[in-house]
């Protein structure tokens, strides 16, 4: 999806994780020049999610940098996937009605709300948001054992991960996390005779695809960050651009296909960035 500007005009909205940030701001005469030939300023809208502004915000130096380098863009920071569920309830199948944009930052407005340091100290200033980030690298880890706890409970056909085998760790999956996701909304439904239909939570589907290509890939190192990976990587259906690890573009690939919402979202990784800056184009 695409977002105008109160002029009128239009921007691509483009996936960032902590990781290409990172690489961005800290090696500007590289990625950060490929980046900014690659998605100049007038024409796209980084977005960022609440998990990398967090990792941003405990590195000083590193958050001084971002502030520097994407001042020059229209910035977003990302609703919560929990958010972005509740969305795709209320849509009832209309993808288009699910806004994803929390939140808008530098030179999109006067308020003081749209300058990103102000913002992230009356964020933290929260009860709740101070609370996530105090706790959220214990409940990564908590997160995570879950996953690898109920793996057994998927009987995979075959040793590595397959595209028939997602679809049907899909099917299993995909309905119990539904309901798992908000049980009175869930009995609700059920209760008025409606069907839950897991075509109608592009989030959840890609979510629950890119956690299957990890977890069952007998060669993927099970670390907490993954989790938090995987939660910025979920709103991608609602994303015209996305920049990923190489890992996670290789999930891209093999989704894209069956989720809808992603067929025509361009999937870009450092290396992309690295090579466009050697460029003169």
């Amino acid at each position: 999806m695409t977002w105008k500007s109160e002029s009128g005009k239009d921007y691509k909205l483009c996936l960032l994780d902590t990781n290409v940030i990172s690489e961005v701001v800290k090696n500007p005469e590289v990625e950060g020049i490929g980046f900014a030939k690659l998605f100049p300023p007038d024409s796209y809208a980084p977005c960022i999610s609440f998990f990398s502004l967090l990792e941003l915000k405990r590195r000083t130096d590193l958050f001084q940098k971002f502030v520097s380098f994407f001042s020059k863009y229209p910035c977003f920071l990302l609703k919560p996937q929990k958010l972005i569920l509740d969305e795709e309830r209320k849509a009832r199948g209309d993808v288009s009605l699910v806004q994803p944009l929390q939140n808008a930052f530098s030179f999109l407005g006067s308020e003081p709300s749209f300058d990103i340091k102000y913002f992230m100290d009356e964020m933290f200033s929260l009860e709740f948001f101070d609370d996530l980030a105090r706790n959220w690298r214990s409940e990564e880890i908590e997160i995570l054992n879950g996953w690898l706890a109920n793996k057994e409970n998927f009987e995979a056909s075959k040793s590595s991960p397959n595209s028939e085998d997602a679809e049907e760790y899909l099917s299993q999956a995909g309905i119990q996390s539904l309901i798992n996701s908000d049980l009175d909304w869930a009995g609700q439904e059920i209760q008025a005779g409606r069907i839950l239909n897991i075509n109608h939570f592009p989030s959840l589907r890609f979510f629950l695809y890119s956690q299957y290509y990890r977890l069952y890939d007998p060669y993927w190192k099970a670390k907490p960050k993954e989790v938090t990976d995987v939660l910025i990587y979920s709103v991608a259906p609602y994303m015209d651009v996305v920049i990923a690890e190489r890992y996670q573009a290789e999930v891209f690939r093999k989704t894209q296909a069956r989720i809808p919402e992603l067929a025509d979202t361009e999937v870009y990784i450092l290396r992309d960035l690295r090579v466009k800056a050697e460029t003169d184009v």
